[in-house]
């Protein structure tokens, strides 16, 4: 006897569009019974909706082919790429809200 999945695995079987009739109806009254999984599922759409591809990224995705292409790999450097924070803030910057920007800012303040 299978056990029926939990209120996080119902969220991840509506995320992937596999949730059947019954799942979706419990998936309803846990949600309406148990705020932690709303938020879960808010938190996991705006997740989804982050990650969604938009228009112009093909054109990101160019300019990093395009980058990688000129680096060589045996060129020694001093730290990781892809942790070089000013590089990733001047690519990221614009596509983050000023809300979350500003709170990354103040985290890594405190650091």
């Amino acid at each position: 006897m299978s056990r029926a999945p939990d209120s996080f695995e119902l969220i991840d079987l509506e995320r992937e569009g596999a949730l059947d009739e019954a799942g979706a109806r419990r998936l309803g009254m846990v949600l309406r019974s148990h705020r932690a999984v709303a938020l879960e599922r808010a938190l996991m759409r705006d997740f989804d909706r982050a990650r969604a591809e938009r228009p112009g990224d093909g054109g990101v995705d160019a300019l990093v082919a395009g980058a990688l292409d000129r680096f060589e790999a045996d060129t020694p450097t001093t730290r990781m790429p892809a942790l070089d924070a000013e590089a990733a803030a001047a690519v990221l910057a614009p596509k983050i809200d000023p809300a979350t920007l500003a709170a990354l800012e103040e985290l890594d303040a405190q650091a």
